[in-house]
């Protein structure tokens, strides 16, 4: 089995990725987090980090005792973690626990920070692409490009795209078909605003006419929910939260303006939030899915 060596540098002070930072950083610290657990769990933080910080000492035997919680205070001996970030997967690492050699157990890791439970998650699953359309009864991208986008571009005083560029394209972080629209949103307050209305009306309109296909979505919640184990940081202590897929099989649908509320079979709400994670009728629409408080 090959492990994947970290290729992140690491320093005394990037410890401090675990302190609460602004929203914009957020990106940056999640890797630098997980670049640690790796190399805690895997034993290659240098020594004098230890010594000239207790934050990493704590961080360490929290760690440490998530692991214990883990394996059900069963002995261990050595940790091989195998990272899983990306669009790829729906979870952070395999986590690979030996004890005299022997691999005794692996386990599906989702790292979340700054939360002691699913229920104070923004989300726990994000869905698009082709799995979102998968869930929909009816693509999102066409109706905002038949419905929506030709107001955004007659402001930016360019043509659309294609049909086919754009819904190729609308999936990415940074759509090249979007440039324009991208630059003059985060610099035009004016421009930004109207991006912000056409998006707002779209999904509005977009809920209102269309149905979510619950079967589609009960088998990817399913898919990647199965196994899952959640790594919470929290006021400097890691919380676990092991995922019953039972929890996650939908059985109604309330549809709110920007939202399907969706009730499980065992009386939990998750909220499905249809939003783009790029700016506004900019780029990357996708369904955030969050566990709600509120009961059927």
């Amino acid at each position: 089995m090959n492990f994947s060596e970290t290729t992140l540098p690491l320093s005394v002070s990037s410890i401090e990725a675990f302190t609460v930072s602004k929203r914009e950083t957020n990106n940056a610290n999640n890797k630098i987090r997980e670049v640690i657990i790796q190399c805690i769990l895997e034993d290659t933080i240098p020594y004098n980090f230890y010594e000239e910080c207790s934050k990493w000492q704590e961080l360490k035997q929290s760690t440490h005792d998530f692991i214990e919680k883990l394996v059900n205070h069963q002995p261990y001996d050595i940790i091989k973690v195998q990272p899983k970030g990306g669009r790829k997967y729906n979870y952070d690492f395999d986590f690979y626990i030996y004890y005299n050699k022997n691999l005794i157990s692996t386990h599906r890791i989702e790292l979340k920070f700054n939360t002691k439970s699913i229920r104070g998650c923004p989300q726990f699953l994000s869905i698009g692409g082709q799995k979102m359309k998968s869930c929909l009864s009816k693509p999102f991208d066409v109706y905002f490009y038949k419905n929506h986008l030709t107001n955004i571009f007659q402001h930016l005083g360019k043509p659309i795209p294609s049909l086919e560029t754009y819904t190729t394209q609308i999936h990415q972080t940074s759509p090249e078909c979007m440039r324009e629209v991208k630059e003059k949103y985060k610099t035009d307050k004016s421009f930004c605003q109207i991006c912000k209305q056409e998006s707002a009306k779209a999904i509005t309109n977009y809920i209102q006419e269309t149905e979510l296909n619950v079967n589609n979505l009960n088998s990817y919640l399913q898919e990647t929910q199965r196994d899952k184990v959640y790594m919470m940081w929290y006021k400097g202590k890691f919380y676990m939260e092991e995922i019953k897929t039972t929890n996650y099989i939908i059985v109604s649908v309330v549809k709110t303006k920007n939202s399907y509320q969706c009730y499980t079979q065992t009386g939990k709400t998750l909220i499905v939030l249809l939003r783009w994670k790029n700016g506004n009728g900019v780029a990357y629409p996708a369904l955030q899915i969050s566990e709600s408080s509120k009961k059927l």
